[in-house]
């Protein structure tokens, strides 16, 4: 049934386009049409009793949102690239259709495409690689917000799924740019360099695992506590030198402290896209990077050790 909506919305959105065509050519048309077919596309799945109708508003949201972002694109672009203006406002867009429409599969969308658009608006900005330990941030504290979790059982968790994803792909767009060459979002040197970037994840990376500790219950001055927290600054160090590592192990982290699979699963994604990158990159000689791999596997197992003996004793503790 849904495969079936899905097929006649490309026929009536082909139907609409031929015979549309000459309403949508200017920008402002088109930002116009996509406003009016995400707002029917809304009040469909607010009204949705079924997967087919469920489906076909998904799909009419889908194209209603492309015409709203090729519609501000041509509007607010003056020539080249794509600037900071227009996709702050896709963003906006995209963050205002998370709140308003339900669905769990819309809103994974629509955060996806929101903070897509929210990081490369900070780059085309001047703010270098901000965007992705601010995309981390802003999943760490949706997904371990218990509170909000509760009252919006089911808001919440796609926006937590949609986050992990644009952090995915984030981590895929920089490749693209570093390794293959492909267009950046600003020519010139941005005004706050990758240490920045870098220094700002560190700092996300140790307050989350400093969340999730405290969350666990584990006294931060006993043992285990201090064994994660030291591990945490280590790995916050070593990070550096592997573009992608603590939001890779963040995802991790989080989906197992919250039990979500789908995170967990997302995290060893994001993980092995980090570790990939850096092996092959040809920035430096592979004997560095397999004594750097080989030094961040040695401190993850001793992390484990140590906190494997330090639960263990805390056991035995209570036994007593």
């Amino acid at each position: 049934v849904g495969a079936a909506a899905w097929i006649a919305a490309v026929f009536l959105l082909v139907f609409v386009g031929l015979g549309l065509h000459e309403l949508v050519r200017t920008s402002g048309a088109a930002m116009i049409a996509g406003l009016i077919a995400c707002a029917i596309a809304a009040t469909m799945l607010r009204m949705a009793n079924g997967t087919f109708v469920e489906q076909l508003g998904l799909a009419l949201s889908l194209t209603g949102q492309a015409l709203f972002a090729l519609g501000a694109l041509g509007l607010l672009r003056g020539h080249g690239l794509p600037g900071a203006a227009e996709t702050f406002t896709i963003a906006a867009f995209e963050a205002l259709l998370v709140i308003v429409v339900p669905g769990f599969v819309h809103r994974v969308f629509c955060t996806l495409a929101a903070a897509f658009a929210l990081c490369y608006a900070l780059e085309a900005a001047g703010l270098g690689r901000l965007g992705l330990p601010l995309l981390t941030a802003m999943f760490v504290g949706v997904a371990l917000d218990d509170a909000r979790l509760a009252r919006f059982p089911r808001s919440w968790p796609p926006v937590g799924i949609g986050l992990a994803l644009a952090i995915i792909a984030v981590q895929l767009a920089q490749i693209g740019v570093d390794e293959l060459g492909l267009w950046r979002p600003r020519r010139d040197a941005p005004v706050l360099g990758r240490w920045y970037a870098d220094g700002a994840m560190g700092g996300v990376f140790f307050g989350a695992v400093t969340w999730i500790v405290a969350k666990a219950g584990v006294d931060r001055r006993a043992p285990a506590g201090i064994a994660a927290l030291a591990g945490a600054f280590a790995l916050a160090i070593a990070a550096v030198w592997i573009p992608g590592l603590a939001a890779g192990l963040l995802i991790v982290l989080v989906g197992f402290a919250t039990a979500q699979r789908p995170l967990t699963g997302l995290g060893i994604i994001a993980l092995l896209a980090a570790l990939s990158r850096y092996y092959y990159t040809l920035s430096t000689t592979l004997l560095v990077k397999s004594a750097a791999l080989f030094a961040t596997a040695a401190l993850l197992l001793v992390l484990g050790f140590v906190l494997h003996r330090a639960a263990e004793g805390a056991g035995e503790d209570r036994d007593a």
